[in-house]
């Protein structure tokens, strides 16, 4: 997940130099075909970033309810 996240930003920051370049070059179309090449660098990168936090919120349950559970193990032991 970090590897997409690391080329995606990678790859939106290359197609601002390339918008720059274009700019400078007054191509109205090369111009847009790179914004909408940096809209999906951009959109791959909030994807990503989506999916981790998901990802990372399951974990984090998993092992709050298994810290739980050990807790209420513990406590269920007779002292007798």
């Amino acid at each position: 997940m970090l590897t997409i996240q690391s080329l995606s930003s990678v790859g939106s920051a290359m197609s601002l130099a390339h918008i720059t370049n274009a700019l400078i070059a007054k191509s109205l179309s090369a111009v847009m075909n790179w914004l909408l090449i940096a809209v999906a660098f951009w959109a791959v990168t909030l994807i990503s970033n989506y999916i981790a936090s998901i990802l990372q919120a399951q974990v984090v349950r998993r092992i709050n309810n298994q810290l739980r559970a050990r807790i209420v193990d513990g406590l269920n032991v007779s002292f007798i």
